[in-house]
């Protein structure tokens, strides 16, 4: 988890709740440095980054399966930005208990909304095999590839 306390605009209403977003859970300073990498590395991108409702589908259903112990933490560190692979791994630290999935998740639906060329916010349904999940994310252009800075799971 980061330094300082995260503000959470709703408290946690069980293990698999999760609500983190960069720009609201980062102090001012890593804020700012964090903004500053992603922009440094758009300007660096060559490509254009792969269709957003692909990409967020197998990102929330990776989420969930981690959350679930379906896959391992370190397979999403490349896809969501540092802090909050920190807090994922806080969640897991912190309830080593979580309900298993019976097997691999299965992403439903996503409904995408472009909020400009280097921003887009996803909404997926995933389904665990015994229950459906909203996951919304947001995902920002890093280099030649999303990332998710905002995540959101009930």
């Amino acid at each position: 988890m980061s330094v300082a306390t995260p503000t959470r605009s709703a408290p946690r209403t069980g293990p698999l709740y999760l609500r983190w977003d960069m720009r609201a859970d980062l102090p001012p300073a890593q804020l700012a440095q964090a903004e500053e990498d992603l922009t440094w590395e758009r300007s660096r991108a060559t490509l254009t980054p792969p269709d957003p409702g692909n990409w967020a589908r197998s990102l929330a259903r990776g989420i969930v399966e981690v959350l679930l112990g379906l896959r391992p933490l370190p397979q999403l560190r490349r896809w969501v930005v540092h802090a909050l692979y920190e807090e994922l791994e806080d969640v897991l630290v912190h309830h080593p208990h979580l309900p298993r999935a019976p097997g691999p998740c299965t992403a439903l639906s996503a409904h995408v909304c472009h909020l400009g060329v280097e921003v887009v916010e996803v909404a997926v349904v995933v389904s665990d095999g015994e229950r459906h999940r909203g996951v919304a994310l947001r995902l920002e252009r890093f280099r030649d590839r999303w990332v998710a800075t905002a995540l959101d799971i009930a």
